[in-house]
């Protein structure tokens, strides 16, 4: 290294690019010229030995490159005063000399702060602490790492690159390249099992698995350019990075001090190292067997407390299941208790605070947190419970309710069937009428109920005078019958129906006409013949042959033309006009 520091760059570079040239295409001295770090890659890319013509190929992608450095940046002085002491060409510089190569840059604050001002420049210094670089200084160890073999010589990319031997995905795998070769790491008292075991523990699965880049790796508990295994009694501020709340009850205890004392490896003692494993209620009497009896031996019976908070533990895991199994059966009734369930989420959160009072190796903490979870719980059940409750009123109120609509439906039954008994009898009774009336023709004198039917038949007659029933006219027979004869809607319309079909027989208007003049009285004919014109009128005008129908029914009913013009007058003038008499109709 010192001949070649005291080799002028030029001279030297000069000779090193001769030599190659005259290996690869002998030429003739006077065409040689000095290098540039164009001519470097140009050169190697066409050089059949893959060892001098891989660096050339993969330079293309190193992020040096894209920051327009070429091959003499590393590999030349650049004949600064800058980098006098290691002026010189370094065609393949030792492991010893790797370190200062790259701090030829990365230990310049003022030359890295015009690419990167945040970046870190005391790589160098940190490196010469780390177990590495006491053991390059110390032993000129060959094997062990430097700069390039964790950022790849000349394919080297950001952290934040996923192709980087470094982003966080890809550093158990950098890490384990050495420490996971036995014939590397023989003789050096260092176990080559931490990849396989991390990539079991709960840490790795959470890498490797579920891809969760933050989860910790090498790095992150053995440092980066400074990695060295963390001391026993540091090993608590290595985990406390991210379980502080953990680190803060360990502290607080007993064991904070008694482990510093001892030597004990504060977290690593019940969680290992490399092999984590999640923890669990189960995990708390594995480890009052396994580990709290190392120290806590009988009659000491502090090393029955993980005992003692497994129970507690237990306690809140049975209410947490009572409190859904108690929602969860009141909402697939259909009750609504979504806030409820929502609210007992809140139960979580007490367990983990209770997982973490673990680590005060008392009970009394963890009883407290629990007893937070267990109010949860119970409120959840009573929710659950009131919404049951709820439920089974619910369903006795459905049933009164039930019955209730029953018999309203049953006296509505009973009152159609009263309606339908009525109209059935009215029925028999027209029936009756036009059969012994009307058809048989005797001479039977008809009772006042029976000459209210004989006098609708007869308005029936006069509605079809000209030939058709308007509904004008329907509407105001149904009213008539209604205020005249004392009949229901129903019955009514009934009637109406009935004597239609017995409409148009022969000889029918002629005994209508014949027993209505025998029975009324002439003041009852003025006012059938008042309401018959009223019939006639009440679509609107009187057709020649309503008028006639109507004066030759006068006539059979034995009034005077003078009356009946009396009564045409009457009948017409009171009619109701079209359009009130269908709003009063509807």
């Amino acid at each position: 290294m010192s001949a070649r520091v005291r080799v002028p760059y030029l001279f030297a570079s000069w000779a090193v690019f001769a030599a190659t040239m005259l290996t690869v295409a002998p030429a003739p001295a006077g065409a040689q010229t000095l290098p540039s770090s164009d001519d470097c890659r140009s050169c190697h890319l066409g050089l059949a030995d893959e060892r001098l013509s891989a660096p050339a190929v993969a330079y293309e992608g190193d992020v040096h490159a894209e920051a327009g450095f070429g091959c003499l940046a590393c590999h030349g002085s650049g004949g600064t005063s800058r980098l006098e002491p290691t002026a010189g060409f370094l065609a393949a510089p030792d492991r010893r000399e790797i370190p200062g190569m790259c701090g030829r840059c990365h230990s310049d604050a003022a030359f890295m702060r015009q690419f990167n001002p945040s970046i870190r420049v005391d790589q160098v210094t940190e490196y010469w602490t780390s177990g590495h670089g006491r053991q390059l200084r110390d032993q000129n160890d060959p094997d062990v790492a430097t700069c390039i073999d964790c950022h790849a010589a000349h394919r080297m990319r950001p952290s934040s690159d996923p192709a980087s031997n470094v982003y966080a995905a890809n550093v158990v795998e950098t890490c384990g390249r050495c420490h996971s070769d036995g014939a590397r790491m023989a003789g050096r008292g260092v176990r080559t099992d931490q990849v396989e075991e991390y990539r079991s523990s709960v840490h790795g699965r959470l890498l490797f698995e579920d891809g969760d880049l933050s989860a910790p790796v090498c790095n992150d508990c053995h440092g980066n350019h400074g990695a060295a295994p963390p001391g026993l009694a540091s090993v608590r501020n290595v985990c406390g990075q991210c379980h502080s709340v953990m680190a803060d009850y360990f502290d607080q205890s007993a064991h904070g001090e008694i482990f510093n004392a001892n030597d004990l490896a504060g977290c690593a003692t019940c969680h290992d190292h490399h092999a984590i494993e999640p923890v669990s209620d189960e995990t708390l009497h594995v480890r009052s067997q396994d580990v709290c009896v190392t120290c806590h031996t009988p009659p000491d019976t502090l090393g029955l407390e993980f005992e003692r908070m497994a129970a507690i533990l237990d306690s809140l895991e049975l209410a947490e299941e009572a409190g859904r199994r108690s929602l969860e059966d009141a909402e697939t009734r259909g009750m609504e208790v979504s806030q409820a369930l929502f609210e007992l989420e809140d139960l979580g959160n007490a367990r983990t605070r209770a997982h973490s009072a673990i680590h005060t190796f008392r009970s009394g903490p963890v009883r407290q947190e629990v007893e937070l979870g267990l109010a949860i719980a119970r409120r959840a059940e009573e929710r659950g419970l009131e919404a049951l409750d709820e439920y089974h009123l619910r369903r006795v109120g459905l049933g009164v309710s039930s019955a209730i609509i029953a018999l309203l439906i049953l006296g509505l039954l009973l009152k159609i069937r009263e309606a339908e008994s009525r109209m059935e009898e009215l029925i028999v009774q027209v029936e009756r009428f036009y059969g012994q009336t009307l058809i048989s023709g005797d001479a039977w004198h008809p009772t006042p109920e029976q000459l209210r039917l004989a006098a609708s038949a007869l308005m029936l007659e006069v509605c079809h005078a000209d030939g058709e029933l308007t509904e004008p006219e329907r509407a105001h027979m149904e009213r008539l019958a209604r205020k005249r004869f004392e009949l229901q809607g129903p019955e009514a319309e009934q009637l109406i129906t009935l004597a239609e079909r017995e409409r148009g027989k022969p000889g029918q208007l002629d005994r209508l006409a014949a027993i209505l003049a025998a029975e009324l009285s002439l003041e009852r004919k003025w006012v059938l013949l008042d309401e018959l014109w009223q019939l006639v009128a009440v679509d609107g005008e009187a057709s020649q042959a309503e008028v006639e129908f109507m004066e030759r029914l006068a006539y059979m009913l034995g009034v005077t033309s003078a009356d009946s013009a009396a009564s045409r007058e009457r009948g017409t003038s009171a009619v109701t006009p079209p359009e009130r008499d269908a709003e009063e109709s509807t």
